[in-house]
């Protein structure tokens, strides 16, 4: 499956260039390129979840990547969610809740905490 282009470029402005391998094979990237990439214009945040830019990332891409681990109906929580509306300064650690279902060890910068509902 050839790359496509417009929907990459289109994921990557709206997730501030942090994708899931799953994402990037869906949009045709062969999984041999994502891991040629790896390491020398692309970074690995946390497992399975990548910066497609080098150089140190932003809060608010370290904000996507966990949000990305996490999966669905995850969400920004304590001082992290209030950080994204401006609310409070950022912190080099990111909190998610995710549902309770669903169980994330701390990785990294990133904090899960399983009390959403």
């Amino acid at each position: 499956m050839p790359l496509d282009e417009k929907a990459w470029r289109e994921l990557l402005g709206k997730q501030q260039s942090v994708v899931t391998r799953a994402q990037a094979i869906a949009l045709g990237w062969h999984r041999t390129a994502v891991e040629h990439r790896l390491g020398r214009t692309w970074q690995r945040l946390l497992p399975s979840v990548y910066l497609t830019t080098t150089g140190v990332p932003t809060w608010e891409q370290k904000a996507w990547a966990g949000l990305l681990l996490a999966g669905e109906r995850a969400a920004l929580t304590s001082w992290s969610g209030l950080a994204q509306w401006g609310l409070a300064d950022e912190r080099p650690d990111v909190h998610v809740a995710l549902p309770h279902e669903r169980r994330l060890a701390d990785v990294d910068f990133l904090v899960g905490d399983g009390r959403l509902v």
